[in-house]
């Protein structure tokens, strides 16, 4: 696309054991992007994520834009770009999540569905409309200086005696909606999504519409393939 991101990559590797499978990759990612990977072993997804975001902290400034990505998300080749270019542009957005979840559009979802917004619109921003949701998965970008001022509010969702984040209500309290809309303790969040999807979360029911996913998988599969080669 003829555009360069300034990069910084960190992997929390929070596995039972490194394989070489996963040594391949901390090899790969080291020596072509000088990752810095750290191994943990809570073997518990919110204390991985507690993990992530104290050390994305730590390591960013003010404005920096930090993406808190899952291993088990599929992505598009311009999602990156893509995801950047929107923030740097729609700078009222706070939370950007590449995901087009396909209970945006299941009136009959069992997990209840979408909360209104105070915020109903459609956006353009780098070849996609983005609209403001209710809520996502644990996968997105922000901002440094924002995500230090909601600490509090994503540690309370993710509570080391879990293993898995409650995402939807943290969204919810951070955009005031639903039973949190009289929350007065500080502004209300503003998360965005892309139509289509810039990234799946990989569940075969809950694959974002409208992506030929398979293909992706299949052009992913090959480059991993040579990686492991190599």
């Amino acid at each position: 696309m003829g555009q360069f991101i300034d990069l910084k990559l960190t992997f929390i590797i929070d596995w039972f054991e490194v394989n070489s499978r996963i040594e391949k990759l901390i090899e790969y990612a080291t020596l072509n992007f000088g990752a810095e990977i750290h191994i943990i072993h809570l073997h518990n997804n919110c204390g991985s994520y507690r993990t992530a975001y104290n050390l994305a902290l730590e390591k960013s400034q003010f404005d920096d834009l930090i993406l808190m990505a899952e291993d088990d998300y599929i992505w598009t080749e311009e999602s990156l770009i893509s995801m950047v270019c929107t923030m740097k542009e729609l700078v009222f957005c706070d939370y950007l999540t590449p995901y087009d979840h396909p209970v945006r559009y299941d009136f009959s979802y069992i997990g209840g569905v979408d909360l209104n917004h105070w915020e109903s619109r459609i956006f353009l921003s780098h070849n996609r409309h983005y609209r403001s949701q209710e809520s996502t998965c644990m996968t997105f970008i922000s901002r440094a200086n924002i995500l230090k001022e909601d600490r509090d509010v994503h540690f309370l969702f993710t509570p080391v005696e879990k293993k898995s984040p409650n995402d939807r209500e943290l969204f919810r309290q951070l955009q005031h909606l639903g039973q949190y809309k009289n929350n007065n303790l500080y502004q209300p969040r503003l998360l965005l999504g892309p139509i289509p999807s810039l990234a799946t979360h990989a569940h075969k029911l809950f694959l974002a519409p409208c992506i030929n996913w398979e293909s992706i998988v299949q052009q992913t599969r090959k480059i991993w393939q040579k990686i492991l080669i190599n």
